[in-house]
């Protein structure tokens, strides 16, 4: 998918959410710590961040247990980039208000 297609469906099936954090806390749980998404691959970054968030907000995994990253792609111009990244903050600057929990 392109990077400057917006995301029109963010309703995710619950069971989707639920598989994925399952497999976050298992990889934690075996030492595998860094999360990687882009903004190209479709709801991947949202649903990461959901499902991260969910899991330190309900105390299953502290912010200093994984490393989060997310890409986008070189833009022509510094403010296509800026836009790019305005909508990926969107999703994960949540992430960034939980250190220190």
């Amino acid at each position: 998918m392109p990077d400057s297609l917006p995301i029109t469906n963010t309703n995710i099936a619950p069971d989707c959410q639920d598989n994925l954090k399952a497999t976050i806390k298992l990889a934690i749980s075996v030492g595998c710590n860094h999360f990687e998404t882009a903004r190209m691959y479709g709801t991947s970054e949202m649903q990461f961040v959901r499902a991260l968030s969910e899991l330190v907000e309900a105390g299953e995994v502290k912010r200093e247990d994984f490393i989060f990253q997310t890409k986008l792609l070189p833009q022509s111009t510094e403010k296509e980039f800026e836009e790019l990244w305005k909508a990926s903050w969107k999703h994960c600057g949540k992430l960034v208000s939980f250190w220190g929990r």
